[in-house]
């Protein structure tokens, strides 16, 4: 399987697309040439508009949800951060509702139920947070996700449709971060590891890692948890996303003296790196994949030469290696093997196989291959 890449950052100057919908619209964040980091939705391909909260000097969204629902997290002028809701054009704070001074919003489902952190006393110190489970058509319609026994503090990243929540519950103190699953009203461990969980499908499967930072090379430390066990996934690197079809997407970084950081897709126990699949990016190579919807499209990040970022769509698509039928007139008259030579040459997909063999044929001129016969004595 190829994958069609297409620049989306609609005129945004180094965009970050970090999550989409079924639809394909976009959200995410912009570094701006004054260094600020601006949030910006792109509701159809390559019209990004940026957000502009009030008072802010960093913004970001997080995730939208097939409704075109949007939540994203700003900082104020105090480094403060405050989680807001973006739909139809229009920004709504979320500290008011959440009774909190201090917020951020990091996923959206689609009944509309939206998850992060908050601290929920005045003290804006985000060493109490905790994560929170918010449902605008349940009474109370704030829940308070709790703490991990020993720990501090905690952060919603990731919900499903049966409000399945996932993240990380951290002890400040000891730098202590355990992953998280919250369901049926109460929290428990995920692995039983340091680690953080940061994604969960509508399946329950969950992906996370068993160190926030990468571990060193060869020791790989990202996994797919199931309720029946964990599945590691055999590279250095941090997972960001996984679909409905048990699809990964993440980042990774390849060994030896020189690593170099790439976007990566898992399937079926097979790491891709998606350079190696990826066509129509001439000159722009792909370092971040950030999340994959249902259809297999994937939100990624690229750069060229100049380290300009670039956002990117990622879309399956079948190329068909060159055959007698789709090269020029002239080469049918070529040689049968040279033709399925040139077919193999321009097949980059990693799985092609070893080029063909050439063909056994009988010598033209034996006398050149063997010493001419002795002649019988006359």
């Amino acid at each position: 399987m190829f994958y069609k890449g297409v620049d989306v950052s609609g005129g945004l100057p180094n965009p970050y697309a970090f999550g989409l919908n079924e639809t394909d619209q976009i959200v995410g964040g912009s570094l701006e040439k004054s260094g600020s980091f601006s949030a910006f939705i792109e509701l159809s391909l390559g019209t990004a508009k940026l957000i502009k909260p009030p008072g802010d000097t960093l913004s970001c969204l997080n995730a939208i949800n097939d409704h075109g629902v949007a939540v994203g997290t700003w900082t104020d002028v105090k480094g403060l951060c405050h989680g807001f809701i973006y739909a139809s054009g229009a920004l709504t704070p979320l500290d008011p509702v959440l009774g909190s001074s201090w917020s951020t919003a990091n996923d959206i489902s689609d009944r509309g139920h939206i998850v992060g952190a908050a601290v929920f006393d005045m003290s804006a110190d985000a060493s109490h947070m905790h994560a929170f489970l918010y449902d605008p058509a349940a009474s109370p319609m704030v829940r308070d996700l709790g703490v991990l026994d020993g720990r501090s503090a905690s952060n919603a990243i990731a919900l499903d449709d049966i409000d399945q929540v996932v993240g990380v519950s951290t002890d400040w103190s000891t730098a202590n971060y355990r992953p998280f699953i919250w369901s049926g009203g109460a929290i428990g461990e995920l692995t039983g590891e340091q680690g953080v969980a940061r994604d969960i499908n509508d399946i329950g499967h969950v992906v996370g890692a068993s160190e926030v930072l990468l571990s060193i090379p060869g020791d790989p430390k990202s996994y797919i948890w199931r309720s029946d066990g964990l599945e590691t996934i055999p590279l250095n690197g941090m997972v960001n996303s996984i679909n409905n079809l048990d699809q990964v997407v993440g980042n990774a970084v390849t060994e030896g003296p020189f690593p170099v950081w790439y976007g990566f897709l898992y399937e079926g126990g097979v790491s891709i790196n998606l350079n190696s699949v990826a066509v129509g990016l001439s000159g722009i190579a792909i370092l971040q994949a950030y999340d994959i919807n249902d259809n297999g499209h994937i939100t990624a990040r690229g750069v060229d030469k100049s380290w300009l970022s670039y956002a990117l769509l990622l879309s399956p698509a079948v190329i068909e290696p060159l055959s007698l039928f789709s090269l020029p007139p002239a080469w049918k008259y070529l040689d049968p093997y040279l033709t399925q030579l040139l077919a193999w040459m321009s097949n980059p997909r990693p799985d092609r196989g070893p080029p063909p063999a050439p063909p056994v044929r009988p010598p033209t001129h034996p006398s050149r291959l063997e010493p001419p016969a002795q002649l019988s004595p006359t």
